[in-house]
């Protein structure tokens, strides 16, 4: 278990909710330095505390619940996937708690990664300390907040997606979950025991929507219903 502790003054903060109360902070890093790095920055404003700091993804779950933080700082590289993981059990277990995620390296698959965790933030180390104090008020006032450095990228992901015909916003609950399974990857054989219909149901169905979307192929739809179902596009949506 890696090394934690929990601000001494945590119960004299309140929970961020009023407007003379500070945001909660609570930081979650497997580097001392910065640990240290973090608090001092939070520590130099009015309107944000820190209640905990965690080195390690186990001790950063337990700190959760002791301190009841209004917003997680969250190391992605905590070893082994551990902060992409922890990521997604503060949006499982503590949806009211904004997490932005921070790392000094960046790929797409960690992107997507880290969209699907449910993130609310994400930030490089090499951002300004500005850049962080304002990522933190603007999650913990219920927005969402992208490094400026990978914005670009972020573009070119929504460049790189299909148009999105207009007749998606009109389709049934039914037929958007055909096309989340669609998305998954799902075969015939599997879509039709999750929708409790034949496999020939499920193909007339699939070529009706092909038809209703004005597309050509199977192969769109499978390439719509991906982009759809991208993390990145159902983020940018926050911003």
């Amino acid at each position: 278990m890696g090394w934690a502790r929990v601000a001494a003054d945590r119960d004299n903060r309140g929970m961020g909710t009023a407007a003379s109360d500070p945001t909660r902070v609570l930081l979650i890093d497997d580097q001392h330095l910065m640990l240290e790095g973090l608090r001092a920055i939070i520590g130099e404003t009015d309107d944000m505390c820190v209640v905990g700091e965690a080195e390690s993804a186990t001790d950063g779950r337990r700190l959760l619940d002791e301190t009841r933080p209004d917003v997680a700082l969250v190391g992605l590289h905590l070893g082994d996937r551990a902060g992409l993981a922890l990521c997604a059990h503060i949006q499982a277990q503590h949806p009211e708690v904004a997490t932005v995620a921070l790392t000094s390296t960046f790929d797409d698959d960690l992107l997507h990664d880290a969209f699907s965790a449910g993130i609310s933030g994400y930030l490089l180390t090499q951002s300004r300390c500005t850049d962080l104090v304002d990522a933190v008020r603007r999650v913990a006032s219920g927005g969402a907040v992208l490094d400026p450095s990978v914005a670009r990228r972020v573009v070119d992901m929504l460049r790189e997606s299909p148009t999105v015909p207009t007749e998606v916003d009109a389709l049934s609950a039914r037929k958007r979950r055909l096309l989340k399974l669609v998305a998954e990857g799902r075969t015939t054989a599997e879509i039709s025991e999750a929708v409790f219909v034949s496999e020939k149901t499920v193909r007339n169905q699939l070529s009706l929507l092909v038809a209703e979307l004005g597309l050509t192929s199977r192969d769109e739809l499978t390439d719509l219903a991906k982009a759809l179902n991208r993390p990145v596009l159902r983020w940018c949506a926050l911003i």
